[in-house]
């Protein structure tokens, strides 16, 4: 490669670089479609028969307890109640907002006091 750069023209921004005029040396054969297979020098290392997606689970039939079948307002929409589903959602969001206002107020008690120890060791000293 270092011969090639070498031969950049200069004041140039354009690579000219011709197989016929350079030796080129093939390393290895490399072939394959990423949906499909992968070879390299004929020997394959990857084909998409053979690749079985694995279960994250033993028993796809007990689910985990955050699998979202268990979210309460999908239940009451499929069993017709959206009004009652409608509310599950709102109390959910509730919820969600609650847990992340009583943190930011927790970071603002903690900088508010960080503030004032650093405001009174200034005046103290």
């Amino acid at each position: 490669m270092k011969e090639f750069a070498d031969k950049k023209p200069k004041g140039d921004t354009k690579w000219n670089f011709n197989p016929k005029e350079h030796s080129v040396r093939e390393l290895a054969k490399i072939e394959g479609k990423w949906t499909k297979f992968f070879k390299i020098d004929g020997k394959t290392f990857w084909k998409d028969e053979d690749v079985r997606p694995c279960l994250l689970i033993d028993k796809p039939n007990k689910p985990l307890p955050s699998d979202c079948r268990f979210r309460e307002d999908l239940i009451y929409r499929k069993m017709g109640d959206f009004e009652k589903g409608q509310v599950k959602i709102i109390i959910t969001k509730i919820k969600i907002l609650k847990v992340a206002k009583e943190k930011l107020e927790d970071i603002q008690r903690k900088d508010k006091k960080a503030r004032h120890s650093t405001h009174d060791d200034k005046h103290h000293h």
